[in-house]
């Protein structure tokens, strides 16, 4: 139901506000501010369908390349050289 969904996205809004501020309490390195990112993991696949054609080679519309990983195609040598 709707009240359900709603009880739930706001005991998601408190969570991630309370994290965010005892976060925000700790010393950083160089001072800097922390921030949160709630994304899905397959995030990659929505940003494709919105991103033109790359100077990689990487065709218009397609998903871009999941988390740290090189763009699709990038790692001729196997795993180890892509790092």
């Amino acid at each position: 139901s709707s009240i359900y969904h709603a009880c739930i996205e706001l005991s998601l809004i408190y969570l991630h506000k309370s994290f965010l501020d005892k976060i925000k309490k700790r010393h950083t390195y160089r001072n800097s501010e922390p921030t949160t990112s709630l994304l899905t993991i397959t995030s990659n696949v929505v940003y494709g369908k919105y991103t033109g054609n790359m100077p990689d080679g990487r065709e218009a519309w397609t998903p871009l390349a999941p988390g740290a990983s090189p763009s699709y195609g990038a790692e001729k040598n196997g795993l180890l050289a892509s790092l």
